[in-house]
């Protein structure tokens, strides 16, 4: 699948907001990614783009599940106002 362009300032957000590797795959596994295809990485940034990558491979209802974790991780204005934005654009 090729990226979709309007998921980039989420995956951006969520790099700078939820940084620590064993929560950005706990959100994955949570999520119901499947795990052996999503790459790992100690930087956020790059294990992010991995996880919403193999989220848009596996559907627009797996992405919704990534996003939906990772909200309710965090708090951060950013994160929550870029998935919004990502969703009112993508429905429409």
């Amino acid at each position: 699948m090729v990226w979709d362009t309007r998921i980039t300032p989420v995956a951006n957000a969520l790099s700078k907001a939820i940084i620590d590797p064993e929560i950005i795959r706990d959100i994955a596994m949570k999520s119901g990614l499947a795990m052996e295809y999503v790459r790992f990485s100690n930087y956020a940034d790059t294990y992010w783009t991995s996880v919403l990558e193999r989220a848009q491979d596996e559907g627009e209802l797996r992405v919704d599940s990534v996003l939906d974790q990772a909200l309710a991780r965090t708090e951060n204005d950013t994160v929550h106002d870029s998935i919004g934005l990502y969703r009112k654009y993508r429905n429409t």
